[in-house]
C-alpha cells in the first residue's frame, strides 16, 4: 500500500472513532451524550422533578410533570424562570429554602409549600440529590405532593374526633338516663311504701272495725273478701298475676283472687254475682293463660305459689 493510500485509510479510522466518541473532535463528546439522556430522563419522569443550578441559584429548569402539578402546560408558559419565582406563597419561605439547598446539597423529605397557577398551596414533601450535568452541579429536586393525603388523613382524625364526641355524649345520656331511671324505680317505691302505709293505717283498721259489728249473711263475706282483696294488693300476688299476665281480664283477676282464698264455684258465682257456668269458663280461660291447660296442678296451689 503507498503512503497515500494508507494515510488517506488513517484518516478515515481516527474520523470514525471521533465521530464514535467525541462529537465534536474532543473527548467531551460522550459527556454530552450522557447528559442528553439523563435530560430525556429528567423530562419525561411522572415525578415533577427541578433543576437548581448551584453556582447560579437563579437558574432553574423543571419537567412536565412538575409544570402540571403547579397548573400549567409548557405551551402555555412563555418564560419559565417568572412562573418559578412565584411558586413559593412567601419569599422568607423561598430564601430559607435556597439556603438548605446551599447548605446541605442533599435531604430527603422536607416539607415545603407549593403555590398552583390558581392560587391553592401544595404541601409537599421535596428530597434532594447533588447531580453534575454541562459541567456544573445541581440539585435535583423531587417533589410529592401529600396535599390530598393530608387531607385525608385531616378529615379522618376530625371524624374519629366526632366519633370519640359522640360516643361521650351517648355515655353521658346513658349515664343520665340510669339515673333518671334509678329515681323513677325510687319513687316508685316510695309511692308504694307511702300506699301501703295509707292502707295499713287508714284503712284496714275501719275493716278490723267492720268485722266486729253485727253482720248478717253476705255483708260479713264481703268485708272478709274487701280485707282480703286489700292484703293482696299489698302482697306480691296482684302484682305478679297483673304485671306478667297482662292479658287476664279484671273479672278473671277477681275469679283468680277469690280461688287463691279457698272459695269454691258456687261461693264465687254467688259474691260475683253471676252463675257457676261462667265461673267454669272464668276458671278454665284462667288455667289456660297460665299454661295449665292439660296438666294435673292444683289450680289454688298455683295461684298461692305467686304469692
Amino acid at each position: 500500500m503507498s503512503k497515500d493510500s494508507q494515510g488517506v485509510v488513517t484518516q478515515i479510522e481516527d474520523q470514525a472513532v471521533k465521530d464514535q466518541f467525541d462529537l465534536d473532535g474532543t473527548i467531551g463528546g460522550a459527556t454530552r451524550l450522557s447528559d442528553e439522556r439523563f435530560f430525556m430522563t429528567f423530562e419525561l419522569n411522572p415525578v415533577p422533578m427541578m433543576l437548581k443550578s448551584l453556582s447560579v441559584p437563579s437558574d432553574m429548569q423543571v419537567n412536565e410533570s412538575f409544570l402540571r402539578m403547579i397548573g400549567y402546560q409548557r405551551t402555555d408558559v412563555a418564560d419559565v424562570q417568572s412562573v418559578l419565582s412565584r411558586i413559593y406563597p412567601s419569599d422568607s419561605e423561598r430564601a430559607s429554602f435556597d439556603e438548605k439547598i446551599s447548605r446541605e446539597g442533599s435531604f430527603r423529605e422536607y416539607p415545603i409549600l407549593i403555590q398552583t397557577r390558581s392560587g391553592e398551596v401544595l404541601e409537599t414533601l421535596v428530597s434532594t440529590e447533588t447531580v453534575r450535568a454541562q459541567d456544573d452541579s445541581f440539585a435535583l429536586l423531587l417533589f410529592h405532593d401529600m396535599t390530598e393525603r393530608n387531607r385525608t388523613a385531616t378529615a379522618l382524625k376530625n371524624r374519629e374526633t366526632e366519633l370519640e364526641t359522640s360516643i361521650r355524649r351517648l355515655e353521658e345520656m346513658n349515664a343520665a338516663l340510669k339515673s333518671l331511671l334509678k329515681h323513677r324505680d325510687q319513687d316508685k317505691r316510695e309511692m308504694e311504701e307511702r300506699f301501703l302505709s295509707n292502707v295499713k293505717e287508714l284503712v284496714l283498721p275501719y275493716i278490723q272495725k267492720l268485722k266486729e259489728t253485727e253482720l248478717a249473711g253476705l255483708q260479713e263475706t264481703f268485708v272478709e273478701i274487701a280485707e282480703s282483696n286489700l292484703n293482696d294488693i299489698m302482697s306480691p300476688f296482684l302484682q305478679k298475676i297483673t304485671s306478667r299476665y297482662r292479658n287476664f281480664t279484671p273479672k278473671e283477676i277477681q275469679v283468680a283472687s277469690l280461688i287463691k282464698e279457698g272459695k269454691r264455684t258456687k261461693e264465687i258465682a254467688q259474691i260475683l254475682g253471676i252463675s257457676k257456668s261462667a265461673i267454669d269458663l272464668h276458671r278454665n280461660s284462667i288455667r289456660n293463660k297460665l299454661g295449665l291447660i292439660n296438666k294435673k296442678t292444683n289450680l289454688r296451689s298455683y295461684l298461692m305459689s305467686l304469692s
